[in-house]
């Protein structure tokens, strides 16, 4: 079909009620694009701006009736509409703002989902920030604090969700192949000590054995591997943060568990093949084979570790040792 084969009401029709994009009409029609979008301006039909299109490229079209229902009439929060279509909250909050509704602050957050004070206790504070520095992303707003991970491992999504789900609104991605599973969680302004991403362990932490240990339990849920590899048994942590590998091998000495130095295990600026990547860092190794040495950490961590993966590989290396 030609670029002049398609009438206004045709296009009206694939456009904007059934809300097909311009490369779609142009694959259906066998034209180009640049066709699509003439033939549109012949029309007088809208085009839709680049956050329109994003959203239905989303794959979720919410109308302006069936949200105002919803939303205004119904007093369902994002979240629970967000469950009804199978989409993020944050794709609903898009389609609020693209039909102008004003959205409700509740509980803290732009996003309604059910929030409680963090409690607290500093072991847990310890562990999170561990956590946190390790594996976690976080972001500040002006209602709420939201904690990003990405993952191809089931158990560090399920680690994450166990820890908040208490606390505030999470939402989990479909699995993708390359980028694994990601999970969102929504919290309240009392976890803003999750947000500052600094390489060093404060010394509130640092002077204190037992939250020091809660504080490497959290990181070594997020970076770190137990190894039984035939009769050998390893332990590894493989990081960025130079100074927090630093102070915990310098820590752990104090606490009589000798690790042997820290060493360089990749300069920045090393291709890494695996990712197709240069590194931006150098990655440093705080590892043992000490058979001694290993018997004291796994003792040390074993009551921390909450990492369900972890934690079987852990008492795996502590039966190896035997």
């Amino acid at each position: 079909m030609g670029k002049m084969d398609i009438s206004c009401e045709e296009l009206e029709q694939l456009y904007a009620v059934e809300k097909l994009s311009a490369p779609k009409i142009a694959q259906r029609l066998r034209c180009s694009s640049r066709t699509v979008y003439n033939r549109l301006e012949e029309c007088s039909i809208p085009i839709r701006t680049m956050s329109q299109a994003a959203l239905l490229d989303r794959g979720v079209h919410i109308s302006s009736e069936e949200l105002k229902s919803l939303y205004l009439d119904q007093k369902l929060s994002i979240y629970e509409i967000s469950e009804q279509y199978k989409c993020s909250p944050v794709t609903v909050y898009r389609w609020l703002n693209q039909y102008g509704i004003e959205v409700r602050p509740a509980g803290g957050s732009t996003f309604e989902y059910p929030k409680k004070d963090f409690d607290g206790d500093l072991n847990e504070k310890s562990y999170l920030i561990g956590l946190r520095l390790g594996d976690l992303h976080v972001e500040e707003g002006s209602w709420a604090i939201r904690i990003r991970c990405t993952s191809t491992h089931q158990e560090q999504i399920d680690l994450v969700r166990k820890i908040f789900e208490d606390y505030g609104g999470i939402w989990i991605s479909e699995s993708k192949v390359k980028r694994g599973v990601g999970i969102t969680v929504h919290l309240n302004l009392s976890f803003e000590f999750l947000v500052p991403k600094v390489d060093e362990i404060e010394s509130w932490i640092l002077d204190d054995d037992e939250l020091f240990v809660a504080f490497l339990a959290g990181y070594v849920d997020a970076e770190g591997s137990f190894i039984v590899s035939g009769r050998r048994s390893i332990f590894k942590l493989d990081s960025c943060d130079e100074k927090i590998l630093h102070q915990a091998w310098a820590k752990l000495c104090d606490l009589g568990v000798m690790f042997p130095s820290l060493r360089l295990v990749r300069p920045a600026g090393t291709w890494i093949s695996q990712f197709q990547l240069t590194s931006r860092c150098d990655l440093w190794r705080l590892a043992t084979e000490s058979k001694f040495v290993l018997r004291q950490f796994c003792d040390l961590l074993e009551p921390y570790i909450r990492h369900e993966g972890r934690r079987r590989d852990l008492m795996r290396v502590k039966e190896n040792l035997d």
